[in-house]
């Protein structure tokens, strides 16, 4: 009966902790279920671009695998990319990028949501610049500014805060994968002070007139948002299951507990 006792009490506690931890779905993309010189496609987003001269699946120059994603446009004026999420409660995002600054000149990454575009990413390459330079900017404030690696694969995440209407961006280098941003502060998600975001509805990529665009882009990442049992509701089915299973438990300790009495 001790035996049964301490295998209670364990699955008691497994219980408990169980209905305190939510998995974090985690949605990637490194492009090797596409074919190289078609669109990218995966079940977490759809995918739609406006006519850049060469904008599709990659198998020449990639971070992993042996495939990635590459917008190439000479003069890419009104030109854009999205990657739009089938989910909106999500947590994070992140994507590794390279460019060769012979080649690139600017590109403009935009995080949507459903009141509009929100933080911008500017990724320079030989324009106005000796080495090549992120920015992290909204309508109104330029964040941080930091000089990268020529022909060297960097990885942005993007933390999104709905409860203050804020996006963070960072910038990390591939090989240490050490924060390189100076400025790890949350900037206002929108163009105006007021706006209110809920969502977050999918990455925008936009070339600017006269700038020459040529970026590639691998591993993509999007984390589905954690949810812990805090409101009442949560709480009152986390109550509901544990006593459910201090019944089934019990029912069990009795019915083992009424066999043990017989001798075969």
């Amino acid at each position: 009966m001790r035996k049964i006792k301490l295998i209670i009490v364990f699955s008691i506690f497994v219980a408990l902790l169980s209905m305190n931890v939510a998995a974090t779905t985690t949605n990637t993309e490194n492009f090797e279920n596409d074919t190289a010189g078609s669109d990218p496609a995966a079940s977490w987003y759809t995918y739609t671009d406006e006519a850049w001269d060469y904008v599709f699946v990659n198998e020449t120059d990639y971070r992993s695998s042996n495939h990635s994603y590459e917008v190439n446009d000479t003069d890419p004026a009104g030109l854009w990319s999205w990657f739009n999420w089938t989910g909106t409660d999500l947590t994070y995002f992140e994507l590794y990028f390279k460019i060769d600054n012979s080649t690139h000149d600017l590109v403009v990454l935009n995080m949507a949501h459903t009141a509009g575009l929100s933080t911008n990413i500017s990724i320079y390459g030989k324009t106005g610049a000796v080495e090549p330079y992120v920015t992290y900017s909204n309508a109104t404030t330029t964040l941080w500014n930091n000089t990268i690696s020529n022909n060297t694969w960097w990885k942005l995440r993007w933390d999104f805060n709905y409860t203050d209407d804020t996006v963070r961006c960072r910038l990390f280098d591939n090989s240490s994968h050490d924060n390189t941003s100076t400025n790890d502060t949350w900037l206002q998600a929108g163009l105006v002070t007021d706006i209110d975001i809920t969502d977050s509805t999918g990455l925008n990529i936009m070339g600017v007139d006269d700038y020459a665009v040529q970026i590639w882009f691998d591993d993509f990442a999007l984390y589905d948002a954690y949810t812990a049992p805090t409101s009442l509701d949560n709480i009152i089915t986390s109550i509901q299951a544990l006593v459910t299973v201090v019944v089934v438990l019990g029912l069990m300790g009795i019915v083992v507990k009424a066999f043990s009495k017989f001798k075969l």
